[in-house]
């Protein structure tokens, strides 16, 4: 039965969870999350544009040289690069494991 919840947490979820968030006030919250979007967007941004090819390299520099917002770049992404979605899953999981690691470390004896 664990299993099945496991399985049926979100991998956004899963990285919330294991921030203990609770720890910290409502200030250090929001900026924990700030952080943590900031640094999600950068690392699906750079793993993106590594899978895109010279010619959709180009066309999304130009792109974000123009007067866009996050939400045009997200379209641009899932519309040009396939599997963008699944980059973002990728990108949360290994945040989720990193931020695991550091708990564990954290928590070892010295």
């Amino acid at each position: 039965m664990s299993d099945n919840v496991e399985k049926s947490v979100s991998p956004v979820q899963a990285l919330l969870s294991s921030l203990n968030l609770s720890a910290y006030s409502q200030e250090e919250q929001e900026k924990i999350l700030a952080d943590l979007s900031g640094t999600i967007f950068q690392g699906v941004l750079v793993r993106l544009v590594e899978k895109m090819d010279d010619k959709t390299k180009k066309e999304f520099s130009e792109f974000v040289d123009g007067d866009v917002d996050g939400d045009e770049i997200v379209a641009f992404l899932r519309e040009n690069v396939e599997g963008a979605d699944d980059v973002v899953l990728e990108v949360v999981r290994d945040m989720t494991q990193d931020v695991a690691k550091l708990n564990l470390s954290a928590e070892a004896p010295k």
